[in-house]
């Protein structure tokens, strides 16, 4: 709608409304601008997915560097930021991790069979058995299938593909079109 068409309008829906003072801003209206803060957990000597875990339900973003080890795979070995220091919500901490790279062929998934959460269950519970970390990252694409809304319909990669530790596994997620 064009600019003068569009004030006409307003003004046309607004007309009857009574003209009310706007209220005066509360007393302590700044601390509804403050970025809470969180203390940072201990992360050191966890599993690599228990850490991010934890990470991510205390609103802080976990960036993993895999490092050669004689440790577990996916044992958290060091963080940047020492635990028990406050820090605002959202703050990224970097984990180093050991990560012997092992490799394995990933589970099958169905097209349209799995929500990306039941995916990503089936993901982890495979990274577990076989020591091979992977990371996670979801993809929508719109298409016309039918009962396939909001559930897996393939990766980046084949079937059965074996992936090596630090690879990336792709979700692509079914989104269906909008009718216009």
């Amino acid at each position: 709608m064009p600019a003068p068409m569009w004030k006409e309008f307003m003004t046309e829906v607004v007309k009857d409304l009574p003209i009310l003072e706007w209220p005066i801003d509360p007393s302590d209206i700044e601390k509804y601008y403050e970025i809470p803060t969180i203390e940072i957990p201990q992360l050191i000597g966890l599993n690599i997915l228990d850490a991010e875990e934890i990470a991510f339900s205390s609103y802080i973003l976990p960036t993993i560097n895999l490092v050669e080890s004689e440790e577990a795979p996916g044992l958290v070995l060091s963080q940047d930021l020492e635990n028990g220091e406050e820090f605002p919500e959202g703050t990224e901490v970097v984990l180093e991790v050991s990560g012997n790279k092992f490799s394995a062929a990933i589970p099958s998934i169905t097209p349209c069979t799995l929500t990306p959460d039941e995916g990503e269950d089936l993901i982890r519970d495979f990274m577990r058995e076989n020591n091979v970390i992977l990371f996670i990252k979801e993809e929508y694409e719109e298409n016309d299938l039918e009962n396939c809304d909001g559930k897996i319909i393939g990766t980046n990669v084949s079937q059965g593909a074996v992936m090596t530790t630090g690879d990336t596994l792709v979700f692509v997620i079914s989104n269906l079109k909008e009718e216009s």
